[in-house]
């Protein structure tokens, strides 16, 4: 009886046990596989931090075409055709859904931006405050946040 007893008790332990446990699924941090290749804005937005009502359409509108390149050296390059703006440097995974970029013409300016990957890792859409793209410097644009997506091509 007393063992009888001692493996309901057990069996209810582990039953609390289990229901207990973190359901919360562990974040899994892409490789820098699923990034390698080239990427086409659909979209390349910056508002600018001064005047959050200020956008700038790096497309254009469907006119301009905003391209990211990245290697499998996590080495990017980020352009702008009509402005020619060109900017290259380091795609630094830090987190499930975070990276850091640098800028090979400003090797201690580093911006930390969050993505998110869809469809099969075919479509990418990031967000990075602190950007200065707009080629006048003292544009109001400087800083901003580009919000952009996209395809892989």
């Amino acid at each position: 009886m007393k063992l009888t007893r001692l493996a309901v008790v057990l069996m209810l332990l582990g039953a609390i046990t289990v229901a207990c446990g973190d359901d919360e699924p562990t974040a899994v941090v892409p490789g820098i596989g699923v990034f390698v290749g080239d990427w086409e804005a659909t979209e390349a937005v910056v508002t600018s931090d001064a005047e959050p009502d200020s956008t700038l359409d790096l497309t254009l509108s469907g006119i301009a075409t905003v391209m990211i390149s990245i290697a499998a050296d996590s080495t990017y390059q980020f352009t702008q055709d009509i402005l020619q703006l060109s900017v290259t440097g380091d795609f630094v995974i830090t987190g499930a859904n975070a990276f850091n970029l640098t800028n090979d013409d400003d090797p201690g300016d580093v911006l930390s931006g969050t993505f998110t990957l869809s469809n099969n890792n075919t479509q990418l859409a990031i967000v990075l405050p602190g950007t200065t793209l707009h080629p006048d410097p003292t544009s109001i644009f400087n800083p901003g946040t580009l919000t952009a997506a996209f395809d892989k091509q």
